[in-house]
């Protein structure tokens, strides 16, 4: 992802905090000073902190999506003198199910065409199998996601795909394979007494609730997740990319669980 993907809804919140978003990197705007290498988790979080630090802040309340949702959990159990609370909206974490084999295949033939076929090729099976985008979808998709400038009308959303478009192969090439095969370290989360809370939208929910659906990434791991910390278990409108397609009901709803927790 991109800072900018979260603007509305960081403005949105500033109308009450005092919110810091920023470019992970390799991403956008925080470049490489080396060549590229596989992420590792604990990276993620160290770069988190030095964001805080750096801003001035000993501690904040932390909210995550995707893969921002599973730093903001590594975070909670390595760094919790950092966090006040943590928001995990739909972490894709596998592992922490019992039948986790099931997810992995699907990265585990993502990774196999990435070294086979290249990164475009690994993407759009990201994008089929995890997205779950519909087949007769998935060209216009594939366009919009790797070709922005030639498909998109000049507006802001257009620049804003534009800038996605720079980080999708170094998210296929380095960033996925750790992410999906993170495991959180729930017990030293549980041990912090940091208040989190899990999060997923409904229209997520309501795809995995179809019965043809056999790979759910998102739902079953935050209720498995928020299961064994006894955390609460918050649903948000709209779908995985909420935060950035409908920012002001999110917002709405992040301050609420902010208020509880």
């Amino acid at each position: 992802m991109t800072a900018g993907a979260l603007t509305t809804l960081a403005g949105i919140l500033a109308a009450s905090y005092t919110v810091i978003t920023y470019d992970r990197r390799g991403n956008s705007r925080s470049p490489l000073c080396h060549d590229p290498v596989k992420i590792t988790i604990a990276g993620q979080s160290a770069d988190a902190v030095a964001v805080l630090r750096a801003s001035e802040f000993d501690s904040a309340r932390i909210f995550g999506n995707s893969g921002g949702a599973i730093i903001a959990l590594d975070l909670a159990a390595h760094h919790p003198h950092a966090v006040d609370v943590v928001v995990a909206h739909e972490p894709p974490l596998p592992r922490v199910l019992p039948d986790a084999s099931q997810y992995l295949h699907v990265h585990d033939e993502i990774d196999r065409t990435l070294r086979y076929e290249g990164w475009e090729a690994a993407f759009t099976i990201f994008q089929s199998r995890v997205g779950h985008v519909p087949p007769g979808q998935l060209p216009a998709t594939m366009a919009v996601l790797l070709r922005p400038g030639t498909v998109l009308a000049p507006r802001p959303y257009r620049d804003l795909m534009q800038r996605l478009n720079e980080n999708w192969e170094y998210l296929t090439r380095f960033e996925m394979h750790s992410f999906i095969r993170y495991l959180p370290d729930l017990d030293l989360i549980a041990a912090s007494r940091i208040p989190v809370a899990l999060a997923a939208s409904t229209d997520t929910i309501a795809l995995a609730e179809r019965a043809d659906l056999r790979h759910d990434p998102f739902h079953r791991p935050c209720t498995a997740i928020a299961a064994r910390l006894g955390a609460e278990f918050a649903e948000f409108p709209g779908g995985h990319l909420a935060p950035m397609e409908l920012p002001a009901p999110f917002a709405a709803g992040l301050r609420d669980v902010f208020g509880r927790l």
